[in-house]
């Protein structure tokens, strides 16, 4: 009987071009649109947060 685990060890096969490319660019396009769903999801909570909290823009100082 053959060892299966020997097979892991053999040189891989190159994969074509192509398939490589299509890779690439569904990879990039999830993680764009990873970041687009970050984007308006988790920044757009803290971005409206920090408009509606009212903050002083001047300080106020007591003269005389």
């Amino acid at each position: 009987m053959e060892n299966p685990f020997k097979k892991l060890w053999k040189p891989y096969h190159e994969v074509p071009e192509e398939i490589k490319s299509e890779v690439k660019n569904e990879i990039a396009l999830r993680l764009l649109f990873s970041d687009l769903a970050n984007l308006f999801t988790v920044n757009y909570g803290e971005a409206a947060k920090s408009i509606i909290e009212r903050k002083p823009t001047t300080k106020k100082t007591k003269n005389g």
